[in-house]
């Protein structure tokens, strides 16, 4: 039932196997959203960025959908990569 959703209603984008490839020739839609359970992890925000929706075009929404994080181990520099990539207005001293 959801692949047919998927592939009737849905207009997705190819198949991106680097990085660089996404960053050099993004996808363009009207509206960007990712999600997934714990897709921002110190790993992807941090390794993989493209998670955070940063090669969409500052103009378009992005849309996180039932997205949540987790670490294990605190690391200082999340709370500001949170900021900048959530591009959110948090009360937060850096």
């Amino acid at each position: 039932l959801v692949d047919k959703l998927i592939n009737n209603e849905m207009q997705v984008s190819r198949k991106y196997n680097t990085f660089e490839d996404l960053h050099a020739n993004p996808p363009q839609y009207d509206i960007y959203i990712s999600g997934s359970d714990q897709i921002w992890t110190w790993k992807t925000m941090c390794v993989d960025t493209s998670y955070m929706l940063d090669f969409a075009p500052d103009d378009k929404p992005n849309i996180a959908y039932s997205s949540s994080f987790f670490t294990f181990v605190y690391l200082p520099f999340l709370r500001i990569s949170l900021i900048l990539l959530l591009n959110v207005g948090l009360s937060y001293k850096i």
